[in-house]
């Protein structure tokens, strides 16, 4: 099963729906004021598992602790928890384990208005659930797609994929929780609400649509370029780019270069030390480095960092 909490949020539009998103943010919950004492069972779980050397039993820890930074608003430790239990639910073999990650990554990357990450981490997901057959994961990544394209400020394509994604719940007789019902139907307001758009029309085009037609309309879906770093030079970008070094990940290596300790580095970007472990060990892979040292070398050869 999912772990607990693993849906409990849903990408809040920003510009386009303003009042969609005022809607979404209404339904999160106060962060805890005991964040140590609240997160008390799961880091005694997580020592458990760490014990018995159980990668899925951890990567559950860390998606419910996902959840808990993202319900508190902590989008960034949200999103690199997240991605942390992507990389342990992928060494147990866990496929689906994989995309509940990507889904929690993409729908915190659109959230974040990151869409050049939230669209690829969407349809990765996407891949896995139609491959297991599930219908219920497929329709949240249509109606993750739905909030994404109104942001983006594609009306009809939005309201087609959320027609879809209601047909395709309504035959599985699968219901949205609270949250995501609630952020969902302020995405509908918004869609209604507007003046250039024909909603109800489009929608009923959505709710009609095969299983095969409603696939095909999601990843039609565009990733929008990502925005560039005005300071990064054109070379760095291309760099990072061929060997598939994430921001977060580039911004670790730049820590490395300047000489700090994992510690140091789980300071001063704000999230767990694992975390930091974790994009080391991706940037010793990505780089086909034997060694911290090496990483460093290979990213001044690579041209991936500034040149000292």
């Amino acid at each position: 099963h999912r772990p607990v909490g693993q849906r409990q949020r849903a990408v809040g539009p920003r510009a386009t729906s303003a009042r969609a998103g005022a809607d979404a943010r209404q339904s999160r919950p106060a962060p805890s004021r005991d964040r140590r004492r609240s997160d008390w069972p799961g880091r005694i779980a997580r020592t458990a598992y760490e014990h018995l050397g159980d990668r899925r039993g951890i990567a559950s820890v860390l998606t419910n602790q996902g959840n808990i930074e993202w319900q508190s608003g902590n989008l960034t430790a949200a999103f690199t928890t997240h991605e942390e239990a992507r990389v342990l639910y992928q060494q147990a073999g866990d496929t689906r384990g994989m995309a509940w990650s990507d889904t929690n990554t993409g729908r915190i990357a659109a959230e974040q208005g990151h869409f050049h990450e939230a669209v690829p981490r969407l349809n990765a997901a996407l891949d896995i659930y139609v491959a297991v057959g599930d219908i219920s994961g497929v329709a949240e990544i249509m109606e993750a797609i739905a909030l994404v394209t109104l942001e983006l400020g594609d009306a009809d394509r939005s309201s087609m994929l959320a027609g879809a994604a209601t047909a395709l719940r309504d035959s599985i007789n699968s219901s949205r929780n609270s949250p995501d019902l609630e952020a969902f139907q302020a995405v509908l307001d918004a869609l209604e609400s507007r003046a250039d758009h024909d909603h109800a029309t489009a929608f009923a085009q959505g709710r009609s649509m095969s299983l095969e037609d409603a696939l095909t309309l999601v990843r039609s879906v565009e990733t929008p370029p990502a925005p560039e770093a005005p300071d990064a030079p054109d070379h760095q970008r291309l760099a990072r780019a061929e060997f598939g070094i994430t921001d977060r990940e580039h911004e670790v290596l730049l820590l490395i270069c300047d000489g700090l300790a994992d510690g140091e580095i789980a300071e001063r970007l704000g999230i767990g030390l694992r975390t930091v472990h974790t994009h080391v060990h991706q940037l010793v892979v990505k780089l086909d480095a034997a060694s911290r040292v090496a990483v460093i070398r290979s990213a001044h050869q690579a041209k991936i960092v500034p040149a000292r």
